[in-house]
């Protein structure tokens, strides 16, 4: 059986396993690299000295270079082959495969990253703004030429430009140009679904895992598990909605008594901020409490984005306490949830001190908030700390909250979020 040695967050790796799934053909994939390591050792190095991901071996071929593995398994695993057998056929494939990779793959790269794998707080705008412009000249020159390339004597046969060279280096770019291009016909081979056994599938923030069409939650396949947990997706204006809390974000501040950036535990993340109602000094029992807990999927987000928030309960006349905490994968999932819950029995040992009552305190949150709300009211107080009672918060509110996170750790999520099933066991409320 073709075996491919790489970690299924790399995309050189998920490069040819879109292309093995398109053949159709039968892959075990082994994770390496990253965070599993392995590509260091002698064994690998023998194999790949390089050191990098993906490593192919079928049989006694071993190959390296995802875009050599590609060609190798579109003349391999295809009949007829989906690589040109005449020369100018194949120059052409190999070309545009190239041209990727000097032109489209660094920009990209770029984007991806800022975009996906950081936080919005955290990412480099300026340097965002000119990969676009570069990919929109390369997309603009494709557009122009994609219909005259595809009719040219050299791609008369179907197989000469074959699918596998092209969905495999930037699919969802590549399909949807040639959607766009009038007079275009995208180039199919018939449609082929994916035999994959054992790892196979390379989770993605979009939806490029068609090729597995196997049932992993409940009638969930992974494509529709997958899109259930894109929220950039799913929300295309979320960039414009988050610029848009944190623009008030400074007149909030400016507007109410504060006490902001306090420390409730040993790490500069474990912050929070007390927003104060005008009235708290005029009240003798003390304002009743709300404790915010922020969402991002716990691995983006701050407080700070939040502070919009005062507009609401402060002028109700409650305190409002916003909780920043340390995001994952810098901590696990239990220790964010124990500062949480720190978090919380600091507010009912500090309520005096900022005109609170103790005896008054909520909490509530939003998605991955909403998840830590819930997790708070489940929490046994006296067990936490000596001296906290166990009726502690009075009650929550959890807006779109994740509940039962067996099937996000099924997700493409997971290549971030790395929730063990003990994990996910004890902090599924």
């Amino acid at each position: 059986m073709l075996k491919i040695l790489g970690r299924s967050s790399s995309i050189n790796v998920q490069k040819v396993m879109w292309c093995a799934a398109e053949l159709g053909a039968e892959v075990e994939r082994i994770d390496i690299g990253g965070k599993y390591g392995g590509n260091d050792s002698a064994e690998y190095l023998a194999k790949n000295p390089n050191g990098l991901v993906p490593t192919m071996e079928d049989g006694e071929v071993v190959l390296w270079e995802s875009n050599t593995i590609v060609r190798y398994l579109a003349e391999t695993r295809a009949t007829p082959p989906w690589f040109a057998t005449d020369a100018a056929g194949r120059g052409l494939a190999s070309q545009w495969m190239d041209w990727y990779l000097t032109r489209m793959h660094s920009p990209m790269t770029v984007i991806f990253m800022g975009q996906v794998r950081t936080a919005p707080e955290d990412r480099d705008r300026e340097a965002e703004k000119k990969p676009p412009s570069r990919r929109a000249g390369c997309g603009g020159w494709l557009t122009r030429n994609w219909k005259n390339t595809i009719s040219s004597p050299a791609t008369s046969r179907p197989s000469a430009i074959s699918p596998s060279a092209v969905r495999s280096t930037a699919g969802t770019f590549w399909m949807s140009t040639a959607r766009r291009c009038p007079g275009c016909k995208p180039i199919t081979n018939g449609s082929r679904s994916a035999r994959p056994t054992g790892n196979t599938s390379p989770p993605s923030p979009w939806n490029d895992r068609a090729m597995n069409s196997t049932t992993v939650f409940r009638d969930y396949g992974q494509e529709a598990l997958d899109a259930q947990y894109n929220n950039r997706a799913r929300v295309p204006e979320h960039q414009d909605i988050h610029a848009g809390y944190q623009a008030r974000a400074a007149g909030v501040v400016k507007k109410f008594e504060t006490r902001l950036d306090v420390s409730y535990g040993p790490s500069a993340e474990e912050a929070l901020d007390v927003y104060l109602p005008e009235n708290t000094s005029e009240n003798a029992q003390g304002a009743p409490i709300n404790v915010f807990l922020h969402g991002g999927y716990w691995f983006s987000r701050h407080k700070n984005d939040f502070r919009f928030l005062a507009q609401g309960l402060t002028r109700a006349g409650a305190v409002l306490v916003i909780v920043n905490y340390a995001l994952v994968p810098s901590v696990d999932l239990d220790e964010l949830v124990r500062q949480c819950r720190a978090a919380v029995a600091w507010t009912h040992g500090n309520a005096d001190t900022f005109g609170g009552d103790k005896e008054r305190i909520f909490v509530s949150g939003h998605s991955a908030g909403g998840h830590l709300t819930a997790m708070m009211m489940a929490t046994e107080w006296p067990a936490f700390a000596d001296g906290l009672p166990a009726d502690l918060i009075k009650g929550g509110c959890a807006i779109s909250g994740i509940y039962d996170l067996e099937p996000i750790r099924l997700t493409f999520m997971q290549e971030t979020l790395g929730f063990t099933p003990e994990q996910v066991a004890r902090n599924s409320p």
